[in-house]
């Protein structure tokens, strides 16, 4: 028998879960959402059930509807009167994609606090006047750094209002705005002084041609050299296949598997290169922690990603939860205290051993 507090539990559940798939998915305004049958048959509920969830969320104003046309996002999430923020991100965020996992722990945080946000796409900011008018609602602007760019600077610099932004590894001294970054340093060094006969050994660095990418690597590099390795000893590849960086990086690493063997092997990104590489590899009959040494950045095992049947890549742990939960923060710490000083938040990382290297037994 189903109960009045059974079916409470039941549209509170469906109503959590069609807010975080909304926001999560960062559905733009005025897209239509499933009909109350869909999500009857989609949540295994009675349509009343489904139509109480909807209900829910139009009266939170996530929602509205169009009487003959169906429900459609309104583009705000209504959480309480802490300020307003806006979320920038591109226009297109794959759902695998890493944006969203500090988009998840950002929705968290403002979900948690009690603000309002919005997911606002970058194009709707390459239109300068529209896009003044659009920031005006908003205290604040949280975003990865690479949405700084041609086209959205305009807009941004007139905000004239606390602009965070994460997902990166350097300061980036050209951009005016808060930033929050990973101290790489910190994880680099615990594996340097793991590593034996650094003078001698041969090294392999693979780094993505984009900004993060390139620092990691040169940063690891120029560490590498301060702990006495040799600069002829060091091998650099820059893939720059852009979405297909993954193929790319397979293709290359399947060449090069023969003079890869042996040295200790650094990647910059777990998913786009070190997933491809340990797979070309193992399909040439070479295996990591055995044949070569391989250690990347992210540790996206560490997170709930799941590319092996186990974890198996030793990696830079960059904590993506920590990074957004710092510049939601620091956001809301910002907002109605104007300064004129910049606040840079580091992240610290560390070493997480897995097979791939110094766990040779």
């Amino acid at each position: 028998m189903i109960t009045m507090e059974t079916r409470k539990i039941r549209v509170k559940d469906v109503t959590e879960t069609l807010r975080d798939e909304i926001v999560l998915k960062a559905m733009a305004p005025d897209t239509a959402i499933m009909s109350t049958r869909e999500i009857s048959e989609s949540f295994g509920v009675s349509p009343i059930t489904a139509n109480r969830a909807v209900m829910k969320l139009v009266e939170e104003g996530l929602l509205y509807r169009v009487k003959g046309s169906g429900t459609f996002v309104r583009g705000s999430v209504p959480c309480g009167l802490k300020g307003c923020v806006a979320l920038l991100i591109a226009d297109h965020v794959r759902e695998d994609s890493v944006l969203n996992y500090y988009l998840r722990n950002i929705y968290s945080y403002f979900k948690k606090e009690q603000v309002t946000f919005r997911i606002v796409f970058f194009s709707e900011l390459w239109d300068t006047a529209n896009a003044e008018r659009k920031l005006k609602e908003f205290d604040g602007i949280v975003m990865p750094i690479h949405i700084w760019e041609e086209k959205t600077i305009p807009a941004l610099r007139s905000f004239g209002k606390p602009i965070v932004a994460f997902q990166t590894d350097q300061i980036r001294e050209d951009i005016p705005v808060h930033q929050v970054m990973f101290s790489l340093r910190m994880g680099y060094a615990e594996a340097l002084a793991r590593m034996d006969g650094i003078e001698s050994k041969k090294f392999h660095l693979f780094s993505e041609a984009h900004a993060n990418g390139l620092a990691r690597t040169s940063l690891f590099e120029q560490m590498l050299l301060e702990a006495g390795a040799q600069k002829e000893n060091i091998g650099k590849t820059v893939l720059n296949g852009g979405e297909d960086v993954a193929l790319e990086c397979y293709r290359m690493t399947f060449r090069l598997a023969e003079k890869l063997r042996g040295k200790f092997v650094f990647s910059s990104s777990d998913f786009h290169i070190a997933v491809p590489l340990i797979n070309a590899m193992d399909d040439r009959g070479l295996k990591a922690g055995t044949d070569y040494e391989l250690m990347s950045c992210d540790n996206m095992e560490g997170h709930g990603c799941k590319p092996f049947a186990r974890p198996r890549i030793t990696a830079i742990d960059c904590d993506k939860g920590a990074s957004a939960d710092a510049a939601a923060g620091l956001l809301m710490s910002l907002i109605g205290k104007p300064s004129s000083a910049q606040h840079i938040v580091r992240i610290p990382t560390k070493l997480v051993m897995r097979e791939t290297a110094f766990c040779r037994k």
